[in-house]
């Protein structure tokens, strides 16, 4: 399912903003992008959440989900 790119311009747009009014670096923001994806996958899985399950879900690769968990 592919979301309107307007739709998440106007969605990070003040994210964005705020972190570099705050100093937050790309690669930071990114980092924490990754973990919240992980997690948000983790909460809504069912049954067992495996790696492969969580990749599929989130489009990270799964050894980086092996190294946020």
């Amino acid at each position: 399912m592919s979301i309107a790119p307007t739709f998440l311009d106007r969605v990070l747009r003040p994210l964005v903003r705020l972190a570099i009014a705050r100093g937050v670096l790309f690669p930071d923001l990114a980092q924490c992008l990754r973990r919240l994806y992980v997690e948000a996958a983790v909460a809504r899985g069912q049954g067992r959440v495996t790696d492969s399950r969580i990749s599929v879900l989130t489009g990270l690769q799964r050894r980086e989900i092996a190294r946020l968990r």
